[in-house]
């Protein structure tokens, strides 16, 4: 049977000519051969992840994990971001994002901090939430 994923996101190592895939059905990043597309590597990440961002100086990769298949989902969703180190292919830490669900979208600012612009909070919360160490 084929394998088959969905990308949600794409990016590529330029100096290695590796194409990064978030593979959402697969709950993992695969790495494929620029050039012919051979899978290299699949590292399993939290689950069904969504999109990610390359740390600062490309030597990790935050991936958001999303947790659900369909944002009509009764589940809450995931809470975490893998911290994914490219050189070893591995998960080597992981953010908790405490009773925020579903992070959607991740960006890296200039001053070197992350930020997952669509996060959803618990129901009924006023607080906000604490800032994850990148």
């Amino acid at each position: 049977m084929p394998y088959l994923f969905t990308a949600l996101a794409i990016a590529t190592l330029s100096a290695a000519d590796v194409l990064l895939v978030a593979e959402k059905n697969n709950d993992s990043v695969g790495f494929y051969d620029l050039a012919g597309g051979a899978p290299l590597a699949s590292v399993k990440v939290g689950h069904i992840p969504h999109e990610f961002v390359f740390s600062v100086g490309g030597k990790a990769l935050y991936v958001t994990n999303y947790g659900t298949a369909r944002w009509t989902g009764e589940t809450p969703g995931s809470n975490t971001i893998s911290i994914v180190d490219l050189a070893a292919k591995k998960v080597t830490g992981k953010i908790i994002l405490g009773e925020y669900h579903r992070p959607h979208g991740i960006e890296l600012a200039s001053s070197g901090k992350l930020t997952s612009p669509a996060i959803s909070p618990p129901p009924s919360s006023s607080s906000t939430p604490s800032s994850a160490k990148s």
